[in-house]
């Protein structure tokens, strides 16, 4: 969720960049309405709804940007569901949002890009690629 909208709001570290054009720009970004939903929430609560709004349209507008699943999958939010039970057998926190991006990388063979060792780790658990962004980069 941050490397995303750390794009959006201009932060993103330099040597993330090439990832990031590569995702955004040649049609490779799969984007879940949860995603979306997690993004403008965490926008708003810091710099407001107009931010949030703004942000969220950018990342929408990005010509990379594919948003999943289409209307005739309706499956995954089992699929999300499983992901995350399996992660609670094994004493791991995955939010929602995160087993749905798990889902939806398990299903399309899609690499997921994240700040967070924790679903770093459950994604390898679970059969996805992953490319880990460290936080420490960014000065956090």
């Amino acid at each position: 969720m941050a490397y995303v909208s750390w794009h959006t709001l201009g932060k993103l570290p330099e040597k993330w960049k090439h990832s990031w054009d590569t995702c955004a720009y040649k049609g490779d970004m799969l984007v879940t309405e949860p995603l979306i939903s997690e993004i403008y929430t965490q926008v708003a609560r810091k710099d407001g709804s107009d931010s949030a709004r703004n942000c969220i349209l950018k990342i929408k507008g990005l010509k990379g940007t594919k948003m999943f699943p289409t209307e005739e999958d309706d499956n995954l939010a089992m699929e999300a569901g499983k992901l995350r039970l399996l992660a609670e057998r094994q004493k791991r926190d995955i939010s929602f949002v995160d087993s749905y991006l798990l889902a939806v990388c398990k299903r399309t063979g899609a690499r997921l890009h994240t700040t967070d060792h924790g679903i770093r780790d459950f994604a390898r658990v679970a059969g996805c690629q992953v490319n880990w962004l460290p936080l420490e980069e960014l000065g956090s």
